[in-house]
């Protein structure tokens, strides 16, 4: 038996048709809104966003009965929503004057996140 994805797959599309939106907002509706180094930030989470989940997608796909790929692409998802997501929660709360350092962390987290998970998925694919 297969197992599932932590977001089955019709959110994984779901969330890279998001990702294609968001990239157009920031590009078009953020500009006079951010200054140069929040956009790149937005830019940066949106493109991971989109990339990262478009790569587990396909990954998932083609993966072989392996509980560590399971685990890794995983990882993956839950790192790059962690990152992308704290990033722009970061930027409304920076624009908002609101208090925002508990997030600091979570940015990281979920890269580091995003690496162990590609570590593991790399590892299947080596002893495959």
């Amino acid at each position: 038996m297969k197992k599932h994805l932590l977001f089955p797959r019709k959110y994984l599309v779901i969330i890279i048709a998001l990702s294609i939106g968001l990239s157009a907002f920031g590009a078009h509706g953020l500009k006079s809104i951010l200054v140069a180094d929040q956009l790149e930030s937005f830019k940066t989470a949106t493109s991971y966003l989109l990339i990262q989940t478009a790569l587990v997608l396909i990954l998932s796909q083609l993966w072989k009965e392996s509980l560590t790929t399971w685990i890794g692409l995983n990882l993956v998802q839950v790192g790059v929503l962690l990152f992308s997501v704290s990033i722009y929660v970061l930027l409304l709360f920076k624009n908002m004057d609101y208090s925002y350092m508990f997030l600091v962390p979570i940015t990281p987290i979920g890269g580091s996140l995003m690496i162990l998970g590609w570590i593991l998925v790399a590892t299947n694919l080596k002893n495959n």
